[in-house]
């Protein structure tokens, strides 16, 4: 069961993963990011279309 999801959104290079990393350690939780989850897929169907995306930055 999931008890708490915290999403943090920003613009690209703000810094969103370098304070998720700290406080994940700090406070025990794990720390998922849609870009490495998205770059993990690549050789998926799904992962060829986004390629695209992540390539051109609109991620």
């Amino acid at each position: 069961m999931i008890d708490n999801i915290i999403f943090a959104g920003g613009i690209h290079g703000a810094g969103k993963g370098t304070i998720c990393k700290e406080l994940s350690q700090s406070f025990k939780f794990n720390h998922l990011s849609a870009s490495e989850v998205l770059k993990c897929g690549m050789s998926s169907f799904v992962g060829t279309i986004s390629t695209k995306f992540v390539i051109e930055e609109h991620l």
